[in-house]
């Protein structure tokens, strides 16, 4: 999130690397994720606004959990995909597998 906006979040965030396989093969690194969005480091950067699709598969040989957001915020400015960028997603649906998969991912972490 840019530096210039106040960092108030509905929901504790999660710090988790975690693969993100998004519609069209293009893959994200989920850099955290709470129960209304995550952040998400990516090669291709997405406007602000734009849709974005994709699978979650948590741990190997799971089930892929389908996600739809939208880009909130993209930072910093895309350098030719030569460079990653920053996205945050806001979730348009949440799946109840993901907000179980969430609440297991909290329970590990203590």
């Amino acid at each position: 999130m840019p530096s210039d906006e106040k960092n108030t979040r509905d929901f504790p965030r999660l710090k988790q690397a975690i693969p993100l396989e998004l519609r069209g093969g293009d893959e994200a690194q989920i850099i955290d994720l709470s129960a209304a969005g995550m952040r998400i480091q990516a090669m291709k950067a997405l406007k602000i606004g734009a849709t974005i699709q994709g699978k979650l598969t948590l741990a190997k040989g799971g089930k892929a959990i389908p996600l739809k957001g939208t880009v909130m915020w993209v930072t910093p400015k895309p350098f030719r995909g030569h460079a990653p960028v920053e996205m945050g997603i806001q979730l348009a649906v949440i799946p109840d597998e993901y907000l179980d998969a969430l609440a297991e991912l909290f329970a590990a972490m203590k």
